[in-house]
């Protein structure tokens, strides 16, 4: 009962779950549950998300994303804007939020993000690449960014519902670099619904640093 309860009470949002480049249909909802482990040091941490996004309009996607961790939570509220100029066709965003993490040293940051991206329908189903940059940083200290990231993913999503991904991210926080390799596989298992599994390795990190069960769903 104890474990049931964790997984239906446990909050993690992989992050090729978030639309990116693409905004959210209008009055459309997606919604993204996962839990799973990760290494922290030496010693490995449960953790669990909840990401929602809503599709205030054809050009705004609003998100919010909740993560829950032995140690505490966090909190991140996000507006992406995707506007349409003449002349450019790729999809692209611009977002930009506040995330609040109580009980941290900063307990408040802005995020800050821009998302580029292009999909290619064959017949054997959907492709697509995207490219994302993203910046965190203190309110007060707008020009020094406590975290800068760019992220590159391919993707594929066949007529049968089967799902591959895989991200690689470079990031730099605090003065230390640092490479993610982030493989994906999935399925749907329902009209509208997509089974995840993800994994992560770092380049600071022997083995695995993480591995994730995510649920997918659209509305």
């Amino acid at each position: 009962m104890r474990l049931l309860l964790a997984l239906l009470t446990l909050l993690l949002l992989p992050a090729p779950a978030q639309a990116g480049p693409w905004p959210r249909e209008a009055q459309g909802w997606f919604l993204a549950t996962s839990m799973g482990q990760e290494r922290v040091g030496a010693a490995r941490q449960t953790f669990g998300d909840l990401y929602a996004e809503y599709g205030a309009t054809g050009r705004l996607t609003l998100a919010t994303q909740l993560r829950h961790i032995p140690g505490g939570w966090r909190g991140d509220l996000i507006a992406r804007f995707h506007p349409q100029p003449a002349g450019f066709a790729l999809p692209f965003g611009l977002s930009a939020g506040t995330r609040f993490q109580p009980g941290r040293a900063d307990r408040v940051l802005l995020l800050f993000g821009a998302h580029l991206g292009q999909g290619f329908d064959t017949r054997a189903g959907n492709l697509w690449a995207r490219l994302d940059m993203q910046m965190h940083t203190r309110p007060a200290q707008l020009t020094n960014p406590v975290e800068l990231s760019l992220s590159g993913q391919l993707g594929f999503r066949s007529a049968r519902g089967l799902l591959g991904m895989v991200s690689l991210t470079g990031k730099r926080r605090n003065g230390v670099s640092r490479l993610e390799l982030a493989p994906a596989i999935g399925h749907e298992i329902g009209r509208g619904h997509t089974l995840v599994l993800g994994l992560t390795a770092a380049s600071h990190s022997r083995g695995l640093t993480s591995a994730r069960l995510a649920l997918w769903s659209r509305f």
